[in-house]
Formats: structure tokens, C-alpha cells, sequence
């Protein structure tokens, strides 16, 4: 009996004994540091006066110790893949519209971009359940911290408290809830509740979706972050009637293109646990876009390419191994392979172009694509699906493509104005492609001034358009026309074909309003405007260096060097005559279009060169090797590119009175450049010697001692192409002697009998020893290098006299 009485004391010992397990010593230090951070700067529901500047000695509540979770994965996703391509897709290529399925690409997106982020705060409707972790914090008569994390009865138990269901509650109501519940323990006091990790909830996507299954993605997760875990709806499932399943019911049926043509996502809901989203088949589908013309894919594809050699290609185009070289290399497709375009029929070229992000192939229609219709069956329907037609959309013809009772493929063609007025529709049917042409760009109606206008060229052509008027909108006349006449072209279709007929007017009479000098025009009239014969203000010559009065010099028309020279004073006593300078701008241009002609030519038979490689490539080391060649010939040319003409011409200067009336006399020209320099003293050697340097001018020194005071050539130098640039700009090589007879050595005649090794040198010229092309595989067998090489050195001046 004693020990009965003894045991159910002790037990009611243990029943009344605060519950210690799981909790430790007093919060003050973390209760004193939530004030000072948090605290004081919010007022939870149900807490009482404001925060106190201190804490009163208060009863503490102890602290649950919960180990911190590790942080769990928000959404399962599907593997990322790259985007199918459907029947349909093909069929529009075949037809040249290289369009896709409108919508799907957007979920071939990273799929992070669209998921609930873990830190972002929760609303005030959202459901509380199972797995959600709530952090209470309470201070002011009574102090706490808690983690707790509700069961799988939707249950949270609070030491002092006690249990509180909390399943199904909103945010808001767990708000209430908690303060209620602890109102009835505690007076005096203040609470923040926090959602400090979500739970995670499982959904089910079925039907035509690219990977259909179970899914754990976290409770704030909508109905388009569910779709992006399960890669979307494949091309075979429609995004207009997506449909979640709650149950037995149907909570929602969502409309991808209300969210993507209209940014509507008021149907996007939030998921609960074991939701089921359906995606059914695909409904009528119907092609809207521009059919392109061969040279317009051709101008595409030779986009891409250069994109794909530069590293910015779409990651969503795939090429062969050298096929944008191949590509780049060929002028354009070949006429013995009708309906290929560089090699590739149209399903190839409708791959590239219509999966090329960022390559928008519209035009005539804002946003081209394949639309599944809902409540769409008129063009009118669909072209508000595509935003309408774009800015140069043909308006009198329209062609629809159909499959008649599936038996038959039928083309026809209606007058567009007609539809869009509402005189006639246009039911649309599944499968139909329907093609919006744009407005052709031949400007038919135009007239044409040129001459001694303001802003000659060609105008718009309209009704009574006269010679004035032509005259005006060309800014009026320049000073030096000739008022006296000006000439009409009017060309006339007869059907024995074109005559051209000419008309003068007095333009004096037609500015001044004589009607009968006034002209009305026709279209596609040609006015010339005249100038005063002679026309010209004075030009202008610079002279430079070692003259006596140098200066920029005003000069007539035909006025001859030696009398430029006499207006100058002559020449000092330190003048240089042989390394006088003159620069041309006509010459300078004349030799940058020969420069640029010699590129181009390199540029087209290096890349004909490299497509050649890279499509004859049996493996992956020589298709590098031909994109490592193909670059550095890039480069080379474009290096290349950057040298500019110097445009001298090479001219022999004499005292004045010896020069006049001699050959060497030239006229000069606007913008003309003479410079007198002085003897500069020195040879220079360039070049592969073994010490490229300048060298002290001794006379009577050949080109063979000046290489042995060089050091000599290496061993990668050409010696049988050295050739010596002379200091007039001239240059000789050894093909310009002969052992039988006088040469010309840049400055004069002569006997050399061993070759340019013997020829003696002037100051300032300059010896040059090529190194081998051999020595760069790509450039040896490439022989448009020695025409860039030679129009290299006429940058520095050079007048080939007597290279081969």
C-alpha cells in the first residue's frame, strides 16, 4: 500500500514537472539582440504599447534547440533538351515560311528563371500545411524563440502553450491564431511570425507533356512554374486548354496565349498537394508568315554562318563540321542543283533558320508563327492572334494553302482589302497555311535632277510636278549653273519599244514662272542642271621643306611644276632634289582600289581554299586545323584592310629654269603635297638580316657591303627576290639588269655586271630581303600575295620600274 501511495506521487511529480528536454538555458542574449534589430521596427498583431527602451526582469520561456535544416531542392526539373520539330514545322518549310509552334520555345528557357525564389515572402493567403516551418519569436513580459515545423496532423506544439492546429490557416489567420493562443497565458507582450522554410508539394503532370510525371516543386509554386519542371507541352499537347484537376473537379482552365499575348496570368493559380495538371492534344492548327525567295534565305543563311565563325550563334542551331566555312566560301548556290541552297535542301535551311534565336524572318506579319485556334475562324481572328499585319504587307492579295477532305491540296488566292473591310471572310480550317506577301520594292514612279544642284538625285515623282518644283526640292542651284539651258531626258514606252526623246528649257524663264519654260514632268524624267564652262575657284598646292618661301600655294588651272618652284624662291642650299616627295590624292585613291582588289581576291580564294579543307576533313584535328588556317588569314586580311595609300608620285626635281619645258615638268593638281627634304645621310636594311638597322651613307658602298654590315641574310630569306626602294620612290630588283647591257638603277643608267649586288646606293634608300612564303603553308601556293606585297609598297611610295 505504501509503495502504491509512493508511485503515485511520484507521478504526479513528473506529470506537474516542467518538460525540459529539447530546451536549455534562458534567451536573453538573443531576445535582447531581436530589439535591437528587429524588433522595435514592427508591432505583430495582438502585441500591446510600443517596445520599451528597456527589458523589464520578466518569466522566460526556455529555448527549443531544433538542429537547422539543410536546405532542399525547390523544384524537380526535367532534363533540358533540345526543341523537337513537328510535322507541321517541316510543311511550312517546304513552303519557304521558315516559322515555328508559337509559344513552345518559351519553355526551352532556363527553367530557374520562372521558380518561386526561397527567400521572397509569402503572402497574406497563403494555405499553411504539413512540412512548413513557422519561427515565432516573443518578447516584452515573457521571451522566446521557437522552430517549429508542423506534423503531418497540420499540428505545432509551443511549450507553455501547448498544441495549436494550423493546417489549411492562411498566413493572416496563423497570425491571429498564435497571438490568441498566447493571450490566454501571457499579458504584456509582442510576437513576429515568420515562414522560415516551405515545404515542398507534389503535382502530377500527364497527358502531352515532353516529360510527363510526379513532381515535388515547392508549395508557392503556380501552374507555369509546374510546366517549366516538366519541359512544357510538347508540340503535340495544345497550350490553350490546360487544365488543372483538384480531386474529381477541374479548378482551372488556363490559356498559355493569355499569358503570352496578353501577359494575363490571372488563371495562373497556386498548386496544392496532388494536383493533377492535364495537358490535351493539340487543337486546329493554321500557318500565318511570308514565303522567302531564295536570295533572301541565301543573305539569311550567310548570317548565320558568319555568326557561327564569330562564337554568337544560336546554341539551338546545329552545323556540320566546316559548314560555315563551306558556306562563307561559295558566292552563292549552284545552277546545276535546283532547290539547294549552298548543298542544303529546305528542311536544312528551315532547321537553321527558324530555330536561330534572335533571326526574325517577318516582315509582312508582326509575329509569324503556327497558332493553335481556340475560338478563332476567320483571318481576321488570326492575324489579331499574330499582332496584326506588319508595315509592308501587300493588302491585295492573300494565298491560303489547304488540305481539302483530306484528299487533296488546293491553292487560292483572295484580295486581302476585300477581307479586312468586311465585304467577304475567310474561314480558316486545320492545317491551313496562309501567306502575306509584301509590298513590292520597284519605285516605278520617280524623276531624276542632276548637275549643278544643292542635293542632286532621284525624287518622288506626283501629279503637275514641274521644273521648279524639281528645282526646290533639290535645294535650289549652286552658284556656277548655267541658267541659260537645262535638259530634260523623258523616255516614252511605245510597243515597239523605248524612245528617248530631249527637252532644253531656259532655266532662268522656268525659275522666274514662264509657263512655257516650266515644264510639267513625266515619271522616270532625267533633268540636267549645266555648269559655266571652265568652272572653278582657286585650287590650292602645299610645298614643303627645303624650299625658300614654303607655304600653300593658289594655283591655275594647267600651272606646271617649275613655275610653283620659281613663285617658291628655289631651293635652299641643304635642298635633297633626288628625295623630293610628291603626294596626290588621285594617286592615292587609284592605289587604295588596286590595294582592295588584291584583298578581295585573297579573301575569296582563301576562303574557297578553307571550304576546300574543312569539307574534305576526315576527322576532328584536321577540321581545326582548317578553322585555326581559317582565322589567321582573317586576320592577315584584316590587317591588311587597315593600310592606307600614301598615293606618291615619283618625280625628279631640277632648279626650275632647267626643269621648265622638260617631261618631267608635270601640271599640277588640287591638293598636291611637294616636299623638299634634306639628305638624310643614311642607308637603311631591312628585312631578314641578321641586324635590321640604318647605316651610315658611304658613296660609291654596293648593296652587298651594306648586307655584310648588316650581318647577311638568314637563313629564311629570298635572296633572289632583295630588292632596293629607291629614295625618289622608285624601286629596282634584280630582274632590271642585265650583264649585257646598261640598267636603270631608279636614277639613272648603267652597267652592273654583277646584278644588284653591285649597284651602287643614293642616301635614304632602303634595301629589302624578303623572307620566303614557303615559311607560311597557307600563303605559299596563294599568289595573289605578291600583287598585295606590291601594292604595300606603293603605300610607302614605291613605282614598280622594274620588277617582273
Amino acid at each position: 500500500m505504501l509503495a502504491r501511495k509512493i508511485i503515485s506521487v511520484f507521478l504526479a511529480f513528473l506529470i506537474f514537472l516542467p518538460t525540459t528536454q529539447g530546451w536549455s538555458q534562458p534567451l536573453e542574449d538573443q531576445a535582447q539582440f531581436y530589439l535591437q534589430k528587429i524588433g522595435p521596427a514592427q508591432t505583430p498583431a495582438g502585441a500591446g504599447t510600443s517596445q520599451p527602451a528597456q527589458l523589464p526582469t520578466s518569466p522566460e520561456l526556455p529555448k527549443q534547440i531544433a538542429p537547422s535544416p539543410k536546405s532542399t531542392q525547390v523544384l524537380t526539373a526535367a532534363p533540358r533538351q533540345s526543341e523537337d520539330i513537328s510535322s507541321i514545322e517541316r510543311r511550312a518549310w517546304a513552303q519557304r515560311m521558315y516559322i515555328k509552334q508559337f509559344g513552345y520555345s518559351f519553355f526551352y528557357q532556363p527553367p530557374a528563371s520562372f521558380l518561386p525564389m526561397e527567400a521572397v515572402p509569402v503572402g497574406p493567403d497563403y494555405v499553411i500545411g504539413p512540412g512548413d516551418r513557422i519561427k515565432l519569436i516573443i518578447w516584452g513580459s515573457v521571451q522566446g524563440e521557437y522552430n517549429l515545423t508542423v506534423d503531418r496532423n497540420g499540428q505545432i506544439d509551443i511549450p507553455k502553450v501547448g498544441v495549436v492546429h494550423v493546417s489549411s490557416l492562411t498566413y493572416r489567420q496563423l497570425r491571429e491564431v498564435l497571438d490568441r493562443e498566447f493571450s490566454r497565458q501571457f499579458n504584456n507582450f509582442q510576437m513576429n511570425v515568420t515562414l522560415d522554410n516551405l515545404r515542398t508539394i507534389q503535382v502530377y503532370v500527364v497527358g502531352q507533356a515532353r516529360f510527363p510525371g510526379s513532381y515535388a516543386v515547392s508549395s508557392l509554386s503556380t501552374l507555369v512554374s509546374a510546366l517549366f519542371a516538366a519541359g512544357g507541352p510538347s508540340k503535340s499537347g495544345s497550350l490553350r486548354n490546360i487544365q488543372i484537376k483538384r480531386g474529381k473537379h477541374v479548378v482551372v482552365n488556363f490559356d498559355m496565349y493569355d499569358f503570352l499575348l496578353r501577359g494575363d496570368k490571372s488563371k495562373d493559380i497556386r498548386l496544392q498537394p496532388e494536383d493533377v495538371i492535364f495537358i490535351p492534344p493539340i487543337g486546329p492548327m493554321v500557318a500565318i508568315g511570308s514565303p522567302k525567295t531564295w536570295k533572301e534565305a541565301q543573305a539569311a543563311l550567310r548570317t548565320l554562318a558568319r555568326l557561327q565563325l564569330e562564337g554568337e550563334a544560336s546554341p539551338g542551331t546545329s552545323w556540320r563540321t566546316g559548314e560555315d566555312l563551306k558556306i562563307m566560301s561559295q558566292p552563292g548556290p549552284a545552277e546545276s542543283s535546283p532547290g539547294l541552297i549552298f548543298g542544303m535542301d529546305t528542311q536544312e535551311v528551315g532547321q537553321k533558320l527558324a530555330m536561330s534565336k534572335g533571326m526574325d524572318f517577318g516582315g509582312a506579319v508582326k509575329v509569324p508563327a503556327i497558332y493553335e485556334l481556340k475560338n478563332e475562324r476567320t483571318l481576321d481572328d488570326l492575324l489579331r492572334l499574330a499582332g496584326g499585319l506588319g508595315d509592308t504587307a501587300f493588302k491585295g492579295r492573300v494565298q491560303v494553302l489547304r488540305i481539302k477532305g483530306h484528299h487533296e491540296t488546293v491553292m487560292f488566292d483572295e484580295d486581302l482589302t476585300k477581307i479586312l473591310a468586311k465585304y467577304q471572310g475567310m474561314s480558316l480550317t486545320d492545317g491551313d497555311f496562309v501567306m502575306i506577301f509584301p509590298v513590292s520594292s520597284v519605285v516605278e514612279k520617280m524623276v531624276t535632277i542632276a548637275g549643278a544642284v544643292k542635293s542632286p538625285g532621284e525624287f518622288g515623282f506626283r501629279e503637275n510636278m514641274r521644273v521648279s518644283d524639281l528645282i526646290n526640292y533639290a535645294g535650289g542651284l549652286l552658284m556656277q549653273a548655267n541658267k541659260e539651258e537645262a535638259e530634260i531626258t523623258r523616255v516614252r514606252i511605245t510597243p515597239q519599244g523605248p524612245e528617248t526623246s530631249r527637252i532644253y528649257v531656259r532655266l532662268y524663264q522656268a525659275l522666274s514662272g514662264t509657263s512655257s519654260q516650266n515644264v510639267v514632268l513625266q515619271p522616270n524624267d532625267y533633268l540636267f542642271i549645266r555648269m559655266v564652262p571652265d568652272w572653278g575657284t582657286y585650287k590650292t598646292v602645299q610645298l614643303a621643306g627645303e624650299v625658300n618661301f614654303p607655304g600653300t600655294y593658289t594655283i591655275k588651272k594647267g600651272e606646271m611644276l617649275s613655275s610653283l618652284l620659281t613663285r617658291a624662291g628655289g631651293f635652299t642650299s641643304k635642298a635633297y632634289l633626288l628625295g623630293g616627295v610628291l603626294v596626290r590624292e588621285s594617286t592615292r585613291v587609284l592605289q587604295r582600289q588596286q590595294l582592295h582588289a588584291a584583298i578581295n581576291r585573297l579573301e575569296a580564294r582563301s576562303l574557297a581554299s578553307t571550304g576546300q579543307k574543312a569539307a574534305s576533313a576526315t576527322d576532328s584535328d584536321d577540321a581545326k586545323s582548317a578553322e585555326a588556317t581559317s582565322r589567321q588569314q582573317q586576320m592577315l586580311i584584316a590587317a591588311l584592310r587597315k593600310v592606307e595609300p600614301l598615293g606618291r608620285v615619283v618625280i625628279e626635281l631640277e632648279d626650275p629654269e632647267r626643269l621648265r619645258g622638260t617631261p618631267k615638268d608635270i601640271a599640277l593638281q588640287e591638293g598636291d603635297k611637294l616636299t623638299v627634304p634634306e639628305a638624310p645621310g643614311t642607308v637603311n636594311v631591312v628585312g631578314a638580316v641578321f641586324a635590321p638597322t640604318a647605316l651610315v651613307y658611304t658613296p660609291y658602298r654596293t648593296v652587298r657591303e651594306y648586307l655584310t654590315m648588316a650581318g647577311g641574310t638568314t637563313d629564311i630569306a629570298h635572296d633572289r627576290e632583295i630588292y632596293v626602294i629607291k629614295v625618289n620612290g622608285a624601286a629596282v630588283s634584280r630582274k632590271g639588269f642585265s650583264f649585257f647591257r646598261a640598267s636603270w638603277d631608279g636614277t639613272k643608267y648603267g652597267f652592273h655586271p654583277g646584278g644588284i649586288s653591285s649597284m651602287t646606293l643614293d642616301p635614304g634608300d632602303t634595301i629589302v630581303v624578303p623572307e620566303r612564303l614557303e615559311q607560311i603553308p597557307w600563303l605559299k601556293n596563294i599568289k595573289d600575295v605578291a600583287a598585295i606585297l606590291g601594292n604595300l609598297a606603293l603605300t610607302a611610295g614605291i613605282a614598280f620600274v622594274a620588277l617582273r
